[in-house]
């Protein structure tokens, strides 16, 4: 017989085992279906079974919710009777090994307390083994708040032993959730103190096994118990021998709906299992559900929905079904209205909550692969304190963007304060900019300024004291450099003297006349380009105010910086009369042409570039150590 098939036979013996006698041979035509070997193995195997209980050398069946159907007048004789100060009130419930009890001491003190007893006929050394390991398990635990204690043992005149530990007097986690309509986030810290609970536990070398919501009870005031440790599994090496007997071939001690794969498959546990068990009731918490729907199921095909199939995120559970199947004797189904009413918000609100981190979380717990779930139940509950403070999850790694969006909004004060310094650097260093740019631009025009009324101030003078003085005695000409002892007009010796001051300086500053009437010798001495051509119609609208633009001059930033030439008295009969005037009406007072001084900004920006990068520096390196002392208090203000 292949390995699978011997898995499928063990796994439908095992919950055969679960059903009252009555009922096995409907489950039987369910798990078997036509399958007629199958169920003839299944059979067999069971009246084995039945012929080794009546033997007495057999222990309980491999699934501990049930064992065989029990003998109610048997476990109820001790109803009544006292266990040493302990007097037993009412029969509280059953599982595989034993009954529980409600009890009262009735001596020193009263107290409520609940008794597990041993059931008659279960007292085979396999059991016994188990029953011990419990008490073990729960002497180590009860210390903790979240686990109920051990406060005595013994055993009953008819020699099977009992335990007395601490009485819940509280409600399955998920109906006490429900009732008080908690929060998704109020969920979630309940749910966080469980967590706490199972790692206490594996810190104590035990696995539980069977964690579900009937073992997970919340009394009135709120704090979480986990119980039935009957199935528990302790790992230390020094109790193991005590406490544990030998494992039967094929015994498998589970929950199905509750159950990892490798509790499934038969493999070896860890506590990565009571991680899976806890990513199954969170899933229930969020979403009022199941990862998986197992009612009806054979084993085979819950074997398979277990091990193979991926389970759906909470938030795709809470989008796409209208209705929702709710475990634990409720309703057969809720909608999504239902549940989102139990966490005190809507259906969209509830899947916008869930879905991305807290999806994220659910899933990693459910991870087919055990080394892929959380390391621990303390990480598991780690992480869902990160979720709900805000933090990046390590469930889900945050790029930057993200990571940088959740610690603003976790830490709004810092945040605002840094944008305003963030803000202030920017509109500032914008600012400096722009004042850059107009100092050089007001630089420029001054400067331009005063080189154009410079060279007016020379013309001048040079027309008046120079050339009136020796314009009889030596020849005055454009063409002076041509003639043996001539000096030329002042129109020449300004343009010329333009040209000389661009040769000899390295900012390339020079000087250019033009007119609209032009004297016939000055080849081109007319605008050449448009900004020459604005510049003589503006000036003739308006003399006296300069004109100017920054633009690019022979592939340079540039000024172009234009005023009036205005004709003077002494000037119109020259002007009118001269044989290469263009022009013979001239008037006193009209606009004969333009100086143009032409200054390109390259050095100026260079300049002022180089201390504007200076000054950003220095801002930045304020602006970082503020930042720097701001993030070092907050650290040390959040882990100090």
């Amino acid at each position: 017989m292949d390995k699978e098939r011997w898995r499928l036979i063990e796994s439908i013996f095992d919950r055969a085992l679960k059903q009252d006698a009555k009922d096995r041979g409907t489950f039987l035509n369910s798990a078997c279906r036509d399958d007629r070997a199958l169920r003839d193995e299944v059979e067999q195997l069971l009246s084995h079974h039945a012929k080794a209980l009546d033997q007495d050398f057999l222990s309980e069946g491999p699934v501990a919710e049930q064992s065989s159907t029990p003998d109610r007048e048997a476990e109820d004789r001790y109803i009544g009777t006292e266990f040493g100060p302990y007097k037993i009130v009412q029969r509280q419930g059953g599982g595989g090994m034993g009954n529980v009890y409600l009890a009262t001491r009735h001596t020193d003190f009263r107290q409520q307390v609940a008794v597990k007893v041993l059931r008659p006929g279960m007292n085979t050394e396999s059991i016994l083994h188990r029953f011990r390991t419990e008490i073990q398990i729960l002497a180590a635990l009860g210390r903790h708040t979240n686990i109920a204690g051990l406060l005595d043992a013994g055993t009953t005149e008819d020699g099977l032993p009992y335990f007395v530990m601490e009485f819940v007097d509280g409600e399955r986690l998920d109906t006490y959730c429900d009732r008080h309509k908690l929060s998704v986030r109020e969920r979630i810290e309940l749910f966080g103190r469980v967590c706490a609970a199972v790692h206490f536990a594996h810190q104590h070398m035990v696995i539980h096994r069977d964690l579900k919501m009937s073992n997970i009870l919340v009394r009135a005031d709120g704090v979480p118990k986990l119980i039935d440790f009957g199935i528990a599994k302790l790992t230390a090496p020094e109790l193991i021998g005590q406490t544990l007997g030998p494992t039967l071939v094929g015994q498998r001690l589970m929950t199905p709906d509750y159950a990892s794969p490798e509790q499934v498959r038969g493999n070896p546990l860890t506590q990565a299992t009571d991680i899976y068990s806890l990513g199954v009731v969170l899933y229930e918490l969020i979403a009022g559900c199941r990862p998986y729907d197992l009612s009806g199921k054979p084993d085979q095909n819950f074997m398979e929905v277990i091990c193979d199939l991926e389970p759906p995120p909470p938030s795709a559970t809470l989008k796409h079904k209208p209705t929702v199947p709710v475990p634990g004797g409720k309703d057969p189904h809720a909608s999504l209205e239902d549940v989102a009413r139990l966490r005190r918000t809507t259906p969209k609100a509830l899947h916008t909550s869930v879905a991305g981190d807290l999806d994220a979380i659910v899933l990693k717990a459910l991870r087919k692969e055990p080394q892929l779930r959380y390391r621990s139940a303390e990480d598991f509950e780690a992480d869902l304190g990160r979720f709900l403070a805000g933090h990046p999850v390590e469930a889900r790694p945050l790029k930057a963007p993200e990571r940088i969006f959740r610690w603003s909004r976790r830490n709004p004060v810092p945040v605002a304060l840094l944008m305003t310094v963030v803000l202030t650097l920017i509109l500032g260093l914008w600012h400096l900019s722009r004042l850059s740019d107009q100092m050089v631009q007001s630089a420029a025009i001054e400067g331009a300024a005063f080189e154009a009324q410079t060279l007016e101030v020379v013309q001048d003078f040079y027309s008046k004291v120079v050339v009136d003085k020796v314009k009889d005695v030596v020849p005055v000409t454009h063409r002076y450099q041509m003639i043996h002892g001539a000096i030329p007009v002042p129109a020449s010796f300004t343009i010329d003297l333009g040209e000389h001051l661009r040769k000899s300086q390295t900012a390339g500053m020079f000087a250019r006349l033009y007119s609209d009437f032009p004297f016939n010798y000055r080849k081109g001495g007319g605008p050449k380009d448009d900004f020459e051509a604005a510049a003589l119609r503006e000036l003739r609208r308006d003399p006296v105010t300069p004109f100017y633009r920054f633009e690019p001059y022979e592939g340079q930033p540039s000024l172009r910086y234009a005023t009036a030439r205005i004709m003077q008295p002494t000037c119109v009969a020259c002007h009118n009369n001269h044989p290469d005037s263009t022009k013979t009406d001239w008037r006193e007072g009209e606009v004969r042409g333009v100086l143009e001084i032409i200054r390109p900004l390259d050095t100026d920006i260079t300049r002022t570039s180089e201390r504007l990068r200076e000054t950003f520096a220095y801002m930045l390196g304020i602006s970082g150590v503020l930042t720097g002392l701001a993030g070092f208090f907050l650290f040390r203000e959040r882990h100090g």
